[in-house]
């Protein structure tokens, strides 16, 4: 029960919302209304597939079975991939997108489902969340490749409540957009997997913009 509780919220919602127009659906005979009420059932089916999955890798993660399969990787081609797959929702959420990547295979030590979840976690986090402006960079200090990704916010973050420490956690809660928000197991899958990997992952935030800042170790 202890292990079931903090993701008890996470799943009463969408599947709340699923009920709900459910039931609207069936009594409603106006085909727009309809139309309407199928596309969020459509929406809040998603968000709960998405939820399951994330709690099943989480509950993996915990326990140690999740799979591994460790060899050099290229990062930055995985990262350009998976930017593709989510290039639409992006373009639909911000005016300005900069991706600004190199041409080199670069390649780390990890394994390469784990890099496109820990990519996907982010970016979906970012259209979630982001507005305006969306940034992805690499940098790269001879030993050390580093990729930020970064979007605006809906407002400038409130430093008494943003604590950039505990984003990580799991079902992490912050009135970082118009509402309160939580970045439910996303992040928190995000971090466990990069560490798997014996790579950093840590985030900064100032003013209206977050970063994700992704730290890998060249061999």
């Amino acid at each position: 029960r202890s292990t079931l509780f903090p993701y008890t919220t996470l799943f009463r919602s969408p599947a709340g919302g699923y009920v709900q127009f459910l039931m609207e659906d069936e009594q409603c005979m106006n085909k727009e209304k309809r139309q309407e009420y199928l596309s969020i059932i459509k929406a809040r089916s998603e968000s709960l597939a998405v939820l399951v999955e994330d709690f099943y890798v989480n509950s993996c993660l915990e326990s140690g079975e999740y799979p591994k399969a460790k060899k050099m990787i290229p990062v930055i081609e995985i990262l350009k991939n998976t930017l593709v797959q989510y290039y639409n929702e992006l373009e639909r959420r911000f005016e300005f997108i900069n991706i600004n990547l190199p041409e080199e295979k670069i390649k780390v030590p990890g394994d390469e489902a784990y890099m496109q979840r820990i990519f996907s976690n982010i970016i979906k986090n970012a259209f979630t969340h982001g507005t305006s402006a969306f940034n992805v960079v690499e940098q790269n200090d001879n030993d050390t490749l580093r990729i930020i990704i970064a979007n605006r916010l809906f407002k400038e973050i409130d430093s008494n409540q943003f604590n950039a420490e505990r984003i990580f956690e799991r079902n992490y809660s912050v009135d970082w957009a118009s509402g309160s928000i939580s970045t439910g197991l996303g992040m928190a899958i995000a971090k466990k997997l990069m560490e798997e990997m014996g790579h950093k992952i840590y985030v900064k935030a100032e003013d209206m913009e977050i970063s994700f800042i992704l730290e890998f170790k060249i061999c």
